[in-house]
């Protein structure tokens, strides 16, 4: 049988969905799918094992000689280089670069889409005042949504505020920058969020300031 090798970065469900979705390909092309598990997988640093994940790597592709490799970057965009896994067919999910050369390619959301949807989808609202809070951590996916939600948003005529969220071990303090981000903003606010964790986050800590 044909071998795939999938590179798992996250156990978080879109990454779990991703898995599904090769594993239902490998069921209709006939691929034995096997699951390589690095990066934060098992909350290990990415760059502190990425030698070691290279060794690895080799060692499995001698023994399966895989005819491909998909491999989930949602948690490590940048960890790889454009020819790491050459000459292997590779396809990258959620990786930036929209692709790498005759062999390889990448899979990612539509950025420019989803934040044209959030921004017609508050625009509609006639508000005045907007903002935008990105991922804790400096992701490409979410800098790019909130690039270009500003920018539609300020195309408009109106202001829009930014902030990153803090990062989860300064969440547990009893005020954080994003506390008093929310509450100097202008209210009523159309907020765009950069992702659902993040915008629970900011539900509750509304709910906690006492912010409609």
């Amino acid at each position: 049988m044909r071998t795939v090798l999938f590179l798992q970065s996250s156990h978080r469900a879109s990454n779990r969905a991703e898995l599904a979705g090769a594993l239902r390909a490998g069921k209709a092309f006939g691929w034995n799918v096997r699951v390589i598990e690095y990066a934060n997988a098992d909350n290990r640093n990415p760059k502190e094992d990425l030698a070691a994940f290279r060794k690895e790597f080799r060692k499995m592709a001698e023994f399966w000689t895989p005819i491909g490799v998909i491999a989930d970057c949602g948690a490590a965009p940048r960890m790889f280089r454009k020819n790491e896994f050459s000459p292997l067919p590779t396809v990258f999910l959620d990786r930036p670069q929209p692709s790498h050369g005759k062999n390889s390619a990448s899979v990612a959301d539509d950025q420019n889409a989803v934040a044209t949807l959030a921004a017609k989808e508050l625009l509609s609202l006639g508000l005045d005042s907007y903002a935008f809070v990105g991922f804790h951590e400096p992701l490409p996916w979410s800098e790019e949504r909130g690039r270009i939600f500003r920018e539609i948003i300020r195309q408009h005529g109106k202001r829009c505020e930014s902030i990153r969220m803090p990062k989860p071990s300064a969440q547990a303090k009893a005020r954080t920058q994003l506390d008093d981000f929310l509450e100097r903003l202008d209210k009523p606010c159309g907020l765009f969020a950069a992702n659902d964790e993040t915008a629970a986050k900011i539900i509750n800590a509304c709910i906690r300031l006492k912010i409609a």
